[in-house]
């Protein structure tokens, strides 16, 4: 699926382009999750949205090359996604989030928040 975002590489010191980002819709044991990769919050999330039934979307909160947790919010809405898992944040200093900023802009429970390293599972 298509996604925003600028793809590119230093190769002996020049920037090279990278190809197009992407997204993708997995679908299976009938459930359906959105997995955005690195994009910002555009229009055509609301047509995925309507296309789809999406019960869990794993969206950037990072910021600064992606969406921040207000476009993710924003994102989620458009997507109609029972569940947001956020996703590219805290890696290095420029993208340094509080998941919780997210938590506190949707309705209570949508929002799963996974550290990494952590084992577990949710019900979808």
């Amino acid at each position: 699926m298509h996604a925003q975002h600028s793809s590119s590489i230093i190769i002996d010191g020049k920037l090279e382009y990278a190809g197009d980002a992407a997204g993708f819709l997995i679908k299976a044991d009938n459930k359906t999750i959105f997995f955005a990769g690195d994009t910002s919050n555009f229009g055509d999330m609301a047509i995925f949205g309507k296309a789809f039934d999406i019960d869990v979307a794993f969206l950037p909160i990072g910021g600064r090359f992606t969406m921040g947790p207000a476009e993710a919010a924003i994102c989620a809405t458009r997507l109609n996604a029972k569940y947001v898992v956020p996703i590219h944040y805290n890696t290095f200093p420029e993208i340094q989030q509080n998941p919780d900023d997210l938590v506190t802009k949707l309705p209570q429970g949508v929002v799963k928040i996974l550290t990494p390293g952590q084992n577990g599972t949710f019900d979808i």
